[in-house]
């Protein structure tokens, strides 16, 4: 089972170069909570000006239940109204490993119109000196219109009582296809 995971991900890696891949890629943000108590809420910026806001909520200290939401405020006439959601369940493990399944949603694309494709990730944190979080990790997106692998890189910083700043890195592979994002998390 995780040979031929890893040979789907190997084959993804040269596989992919379409722009329905570029565009899936550039609304798949690295923003995976896992401070929260109960629930969370939070906010993004990425390289491609898109507001991010997430919402999540932890129902045991080791299952973590996402939505996000995307608005596209770039004020080109010749852009869409193109909404983007997805919902995600995280499960954390006692060895800081995070893995999970994200169901993406773009629609109203000029080009593709509705577009749904699924992720799969896996993260390692890393925790340095209670200072700072650092996750590494790598996720797989596939559908029957796209596929294609990422390497992820997240740290996140405690800035304030339940208040964390966050940054997030994504590559396609070591291609020159990157996103980048930079957030604050609010855990109530």
């Amino acid at each position: 089972m995780v040979k031929s995971i890893l040979l789907c991900i190997f084959f993804s890696i040269y596989l992919s170069n379409t722009s329905l891949e570029k565009i899936a890629f550039n609304y798949s943000l690295n923003n995976n909570f896992n401070n929260i108590s109960s629930y969370s809420v939070g906010s993004f910026l990425s390289d491609q000006y898109f507001f991010n806001y997430n919402l999540s909520w932890s129902p045991s200290e080791n299952l973590i239940i996402s939505t996000n939401f995307i608005e596209n405020s770039k004020n080109e006439p010749s852009f869409d109204n193109i909404l983007f959601y997805n919902f995600g369940i995280n499960i954390l493990t006692k060895n800081m490993i995070n893995y999970g399944v994200k169901i993406n949603t773009l629609k109203f694309h000029k080009v593709f119109n509705t577009v749904k494709w699924n992720n799969y990730f896996i993260d390692k944190k890393v925790n340095l000196n209670n200072f700072l979080d650092i996750y590494l990790g790598i996720s797989f997106s596939y559908s029957d219109q796209l596929s294609y692998s990422s390497l992820n890189f997240k740290i996140d910083k405690k800035i304030k009582e339940k208040i964390y700043l966050i940054f997030g890195f994504k590559n396609i592979s070591f291609k020159k296809n990157y996103n980048y994002s930079l957030g604050l998390q609010y855990s109530l």
